[in-house]
């Protein structure tokens, strides 16, 4: 039984699943999903069919990771034993240590161009999912950026992983600004 992860003591629904609902959103690859976290102690994310939350791209295990709730609606994330590692705000967690996930940080599933990102936040704050035009924000207002906090948060967070041209900074920068605050 040594290296599987066990469910921490803490670990358990809401207490008020509807006051604490939340919503978790995966950018960074062709198929942006989100989904309510909701009413269950813990909810895994991976690539394969069993997980709560399903993730395409190279870099997700399997199983990769999974989100824990306590009674009073906080959120954690841990990583499974993951290959390519979890991160939050790009600091990689250690393997079955879970970590507090506050709404607006972003997580990363692997490292680099090929991640796949989530951002948490409450219902309504983080925009659905929209597909992004593949090309280049137009104005300041970088209106295929939603401009809410949390994706100006992700933007500026995922800008090192994404593209690390300065030309593509500014952009992102502007239209964070510009957009929803």
């Amino acid at each position: 039984m040594e290296g599987q992860f066990r469910r921490p003591k803490w670990c358990s629904a809401p207490r008020s699943p509807e006051r604490h609902k939340s919503q978790l959103r995966a950018l960074g690859n062709e198929d942006e999903r989100s989904w309510e976290v909701l009413d269950k102690s813990v909810y895994t994310v991976g690539r394969h069919e069993t997980a709560d939350f399903q993730l395409q791209g190279e870099l997700v295990s399997r199983i990769h990771a999974a989100v824990l709730q306590d009674v009073e609606g906080e959120r954690y994330l841990v990583d499974l034993k993951s290959t390519h590692g979890t991160f939050l705000e790009s600091k990689r967690l250690k393997a079955h240590e879970p970590v507090k996930w506050p709404e607006g940080q972003m997580a990363s599933f692997g490292f680099g161009p090929k991640a796949v990102f989530m951002v948490l936040g409450s219902m309504g704050e983080v925009a659905p999912p929209a597909k992004r035009p593949k090309t280049e924000p137009q104005d300041a207002a970088g209106a295929h950026w939603g401009g809410t906090k949390a994706e100006c948060a992700l933007s500026r967070s995922t800008l090192v992983f994404l593209n690390r041209s300065k030309k593509r900074k500014e952009e992102i920068s502007g239209a964070c600004k510009g957009g929803g605050f």
